[in-house]
């Protein structure tokens, strides 16, 4: 039986490098013409103008998955879920949760405990979820997909890490259903977005659901604790899906990013419901809701890229994929204040080295460092197999 195909960033980056080639015997009739017209040429920033940002390979430190999921719990711990991977040299999901530190960059496999009683496990082993921070030791694990007709993880997770060096864990926190009517819960989904807008309270928005029907809809999330060990969850619908009498709000997409500073948040990029790339960016308040953001100049269309916010009020994009085979995004960088934008390149490849690829990847921003770690990214290409950044 045939899968639903939604890994659509091979098939541009593929469609980038080959032409198509059309031989006729007498001038080219009305149809082709129209054909030809959708694919408007897209002007191309010079790369020379462009200022390089340098990057640095770590050594003695592999990990090879794409897909996957990471938060960043302080300075020196990132944590790594699910995702596609290489686990003994063999293609899979990947069900382990490594702890990844940046001051000696020792990789740790933390061990995922198991509810009892034949109760509902969470699904690590999937691709495309979220992970989201809600306290120094707690996250909130939720959506992603085992295959393109089979969303896991609906119901949103809490976890707990235990940082005992010795033996580290992760821990599933007891919750009880929160005053939300089971009728307002969002669909299934993976490819979204969920963002931390205020102490217990998530953002969720977008991504695709079975069928590959790509959502717009908003919810948030709120997590409050109750006497014990106990903790409510609690979803609210702000947007709903069905957009035709909305007109101030983001269209449907997938694979955007979302990033937050000062109760704020910021959706770029994604991918929409007519299988478009999109260059636009949105702001969200809890206080007074969508803004689209005019940047000067227009930004790059992309998807499945990651994006930061500095203490400056920087919006940092990295990566992702269009369907411009001249201008595929770099780094881009936003100032919040002004909204211009600044464009950079990334190094030239070593042709003896790996060649990276800026999307399905995970990246961390360190404020002190001013630096950004880029860690897998890869996907499942047409020419040559499945690829990993290591």
């Amino acid at each position: 039986k045939t899968e639903p195909f939604d890994e659509f960033e091979e098939w541009h980056l593929k469609c980038c490098h080959y032409a198509l080639i059309v031989a006729t015997t007498a001038e080219y009739c009305t149809i082709w013409k129209n054909f030809i017209s959708r694919f408007r040429h897209v002007p191309s920033v010079v790369e020379s103008t462009r200022p390089s940002v340098k990057w640095v390979t770590i050594p003695d430190i592999t990990i090879e998955r794409y897909g996957h999921a990471c938060l960043n719990f302080n300075e020196n711990a990132i944590l790594i879920i699910g995702g596609f991977g290489n686990k003994e040299r063999k293609h899979t999901r990947m069900n382990t949760i490594l702890d990844v530190s940046l001051s000696d960059y020792k990789v740790t496999v933390v061990q995922p405990d198991k509810l009892p009683d034949k109760q509902e496990q969470p699904k690590w082993d999937c691709m495309y979820p979220t992970c989201t921070k809600v306290s120094d030791s707690e996250f909130v694990f939720y959506g992603g997909r085992t295959s393109p007709s089979n969303p896991v993880n609906s119901k949103p997770w809490i976890c707990q890490i235990n940082w005992n060096e010795a033996n580290r864990s992760c821990a599933i926190v007891p919750v009880v259903q929160g005053p939300t009517d089971c009728s307002m819960e969002p669909a299934a989904r993976w490819r979204h977005s969920a963002a931390l807008i205020s102490p217990g309270k998530i953002l969720v928005y977008g991504g695709i659901s079975p069928g590959l029907k790509v959502l717009g809809d908003l919810w948030m999330l709120t997590a409050t604790k109750k006497i014990g060990s106990k903790t409510a969850l609690s979803w609210t619908s702000i947007s709903s899906a069905d957009k035709t009498e909305e007109e101030n709000v983001p269209p449907s997409s997938f694979s955007h990013s979302a990033a937050v500073h000062n109760g704020i948040m910021y959706i770029s990029g994604g991918f929409n419901d007519s299988l478009v790339p999109l260059n636009q960016l949105w702001s969200y308040q809890l206080s007074g809701g969508w803004q689209k953001i005019r940047t000067v100049p227009v930004l790059k269309p992309r998807y499945s890229h990651t994006s930061h916010i500095t203490s400056n009020k920087k919006l940092i994009l990295l990566g992702g994929v269009n369907i411009n085979y001249q201008d595929q995004p770099a780094l881009t960088v936003v100032c919040l204040n002004t909204f211009a934008v600044s464009e950079y390149s990334l190094p030239s490849y070593n042709l003896e080295a790996p060649i990276p690829m800026m999307h399905n990847h995970i990246s961390v921003y360190l404020e002190d460092e001013t630096s950004l770690y880029i860690i897998g990214g890869g996907g499942n290409c047409f020419s040559f197999g499945t690829y990993f950044n290591s």
